[in-house]
């Protein structure tokens, strides 16, 4: 990453790269044990775009070994109204998934948000390097780049105060 001095009290003049691309909305989670990452890429946050990523994960959701009909999966989610939606509580049943809503304004609560954060840091530093020339067309590419080298750092990003919290509620959930 590039430095550079400014004397104090002056305003930094920073240029951004116009073509840096269009908003994209990432949908994704990772498993309890911080190694495995899943995501989609999405234009935007909606109930259709929820329902396909919930469809996307479907095939990696384990059964229980003592009930092979019964499949263990628990999405914590925010309060986003699509995550809410009649259709997304419906499939996310039919599939197996079961639902669990953090307390509005309490997205810290959720650890895979220190995985948002390390991807956000690592996102702006390709984001703002001019020589990459992130554009509308190649925005995608880097974004998957940018998660695929996240999941590399998943389990070392799992090993903060919220992992720890949680492992002495309930430490069945959290083998190794």
């Amino acid at each position: 990453m590039k430095s550079f001095w400014m004397p104090r009290g002056e305003l930094i003049d920073v240029r951004l790269n116009r073509e840096r691309g269009k908003s994209v909305t990432i949908l994704g989670g990772i498993s309890n044990h911080w190694d495995d990452l899943k995501f989609t890429l999405a234009p935007k946050t909606s109930t259709q775009y929820v329902k396909e990523f919930l469809l996307h994960i479907k095939p990696h959701i384990t059964r229980d070994p003592n009930d092979s009909s019964r499949k263990l999966c628990v999405m914590v989610l925010d309060n986003h109204k699509s995550h809410w939606s009649a259709s997304t509580v419906d499939l996310a049943h039919e599939l197996g998934i079961q639902l669990e809503y953090m307390p509005p304004t309490a997205s810290e609560l959720n650890p895979v948000e220190r995985m948002w954060s390390f991807f956000k840091q690592r996102w702006r530093q390709k984001l703002y390097d001019p020589e990459l020339g992130i554009s509308t067309e190649n925005a995608p590419a880097f974004i998957i780049e940018t998660l695929l080298e996240v999941g590399k750092h998943s389990k070392s990003l799992a090993k903060g105060p919220m992992n720890h919290m949680l492992m002495h509620c309930n430490p069945s959930l959290w083998k190794d």
